[in-house]
């Protein structure tokens, strides 16, 4: 789903991919920083991270917008790599109840929290845009601040009601909802905006 709303040929037109016309390398998410600093040594400008830490209610209240280890990691690589941009979903938590008193704020965690990083909101599907306040944004996506005052997610992109392939068969498709599908949308923009500038 994540790969063919970044790059899929579109032999479906429904299903064409932001970037028909860009490449992917794939990777488990269990040794990304590795991955990542090996990467960026051979050129990769833009990476796509659909994946987060879990949570619940019994995750440390102080864990949240906590500027740890995975922020730091994620950081070390992009200040040794600076044309390197790494693209974060911003996590699923609002309404969840975490950290409730906070009111829906405060939920960020983990490779969300770097600096270097585009952490990525979901918003509603918006068909007619108006004003900013045509964007809405939905009822899962995980917000800031962080601990140290910086305000997150950076962006927002549609991440609800998200048409693109699926891992069923050859032909399989599936909509499905989360900053898992937002963030590929504004890596495949990120991708295009690379290509324009060649």
């Amino acid at each position: 789903h994540v790969a063919g709303t970044i790059i899929s040929a579109g032999l479906n037109p429904e299903l064409r991919g932001m970037a028909p016309q860009a490449t992917l390398n794939s990777f488990r998410f269990d040794n990304d920083a590795e991955e990542m600093f090996f990467e960026a040594q051979q050129g990769m400008l833009i990476s796509n991270h659909s994946y987060g830490t879990l949570v619940d209610e019994d995750t440390d209240l102080n864990y949240f917008g906590k500027y740890e280890e995975a922020a730091s990691t994620f950081d070390f690589i992009t200040y040794a790599y600076p044309f390197y941009l790494p693209v974060v979903s911003a996590g699923n938590d609002r309404g969840s109840g975490l950290n409730a008193r906070k009111r829906g704020y405060d939920l960020l965690t983990d490779r969300t929290l770097a600096k270097n990083v585009l952490t990525v909101g979901a918003v509603d599907v918006l068909t007619n845009y108006q004003d900013p306040s045509s964007v809405i944004m939905s009822s899962f996506s995980s917000f800031g601040p962080t601990d140290d005052g910086r305000i997150k997610p950076d962006l927002v992109a549609k991440g609800v009601g998200v048409l693109s392939l699926s891992g069923n068969n050859d032909e399989g498709f599936s909509i499905k909802n989360g900053t898992s599908m937002s963030a590929p949308m504004v890596t495949g923009g990120l991708i295009l905006l690379h290509q324009l500038n060649q």
